[in-house]
């Protein structure tokens, strides 16, 4: 299986995916060479064979970002039968998970990549985010400060945008464009290390970081550091 066979399935099998950001890359190796696609904003409507049996809480499934890697043979530069398989990235800390397909079979290899998506069995940190992402963001912020009493912050406006597309897993940055009180500033996203996350604000009058723990109720961590660069949103 050559690389443009790859991609067609790979199209066939995501057909009418709406992607925020999409790109591919062919690396070299010593011991294999590497196709790679990366997906930022995912989100898959499901059809009929996808309902039957399965448990949905939706009509689709919404993924932040996640690649999927394919190694290829040296000399010919294709999947090999001892070679079928493919990675998708789990977690945002650089965990993936290895997933064999029949290569015989593009059908296999087609249903095997929507179960990915479809089954979303990916870490909490890639599950918390995409959460806050495709769940009407500023609604879930403004609800917050609501409920913590905060009357003069509004936050008309959440969009996930990422700058840059294909990087190395352990560079992986979220981007995020909102609109406060008629203001637009940035939000960005990544893991620091192991256990720690860091979250930079881009405000008018300055850059403004703060660390977490985890990626827990992402929405009330945003409308915290909101209510504290108030003062800071001129």
């Amino acid at each position: 299986m050559d690389t443009k066979s790859l991609e067609n399935i790979i199209k066939y099998a995501l057909d009418n995916t709406n992607v925020v950001n999409l790109d591919s890359v062919y690396e070299k190796g010593k011991l294999y060479n590497k196709f790679i696609m990366s997906f930022h904003g995912l989100e898959l409507p499901l059809v009929a064979d996808d309902l039957e049996g399965t448990p949905l809480n939706s009509m689709s499934n919404t993924v932040l970002h996640t690649k999927l890697v394919f190694r290829l043979d040296l000399k010919e530069d294709k999947i090999k039968e001892e070679q079928a398989s493919f990675w998708f990235l789990y977690d945002i800390n650089c965990i993936y998970h290895k997933i064999d397909f029949d290569i015989d079979k593009p059908a296999d290899l087609k249903d095997k990549i929507r179960e990915v998506f479809l089954s979303n069995d990916f870490g909490k940190d890639i599950k918390n985010l995409s959460i806050f992402a495709f769940n009407a963001p500023s609604s879930s912020i403004a609800d917050y400060l609501s409920k913590i009493g905060v009357t003069d912050l509004v936050v008309s406006e959440v969009i996930y945008n990422p700058k840059r597309v294909m990087f190395p897993c352990e560079e992986t940055l979220f981007d995020f464009d909102i609109t406060v009180n008629n203001i637009s500033i940035e939000m960005s996203f990544r893991k620091k290390h192991s256990k720690k996350y860091i979250f930079l604000f881009k405000l008018p009058s300055g850059i403004y970081e703060y660390e977490e723990d985890n990626t827990e109720q992402v929405a009330q961590k945003v409308g915290n550091y909101l209510n504290t660069l108030k003062e800071k949103l001129v």
